[in-house]
């Protein structure tokens, strides 16, 4: 912790004698960047909270997939797909109402993964 709060003071100095700060707003920001060290330290649902984020990560990247897919198979663009999905259309009507398969777009998806996950692993 305390060389995340050196690092924070050196960059803090540095700015203050750029003129970008004053002592006080410098002052200030390391006391708040210490404080909040202190309290991820000792967090105990920490693990929790970074488990959580993974998984939601996760879900937007399999729904990155899904919408490049289904982008490809109906000739939508992905701006276009997002937007009905945040209306509240399902990614099934939307891919059907633009004629396409959505076993297709499943398909692609996971293809489209697979060869990235075996890139990734070479």
């Amino acid at each position: 912790m305390q060389a995340v709060v050196d690092a924070a003071k050196t960059r803090l100095d540095r700015e203050v004698s750029k003129g970008r700060l004053t002592q006080a707003e410098a002052d200030q920001l390391l006391t708040t960047i210490r404080d909040r060290a202190t309290t991820l330290v000792n967090d105990t649902t920490l693990g929790t909270q970074l488990a959580d984020r993974a998984a939601k990560v996760s879900q937007r990247s399999a729904l990155d997939w899904l919408i490049q897919a289904a982008a490809n198979q109906t000739g939508l663009d992905q701006a276009t797909i997002r937007s009905r999905l945040r209306n509240g259309e399902t990614l099934r009507a939307i891919v059907t109402s633009a004629g396409g398969n959505p076993q297709r777009v499943i398909d692609a998806a996971v293809d489209a993964f697979r060869q990235a996950a075996t890139t990734a692993m070479q």
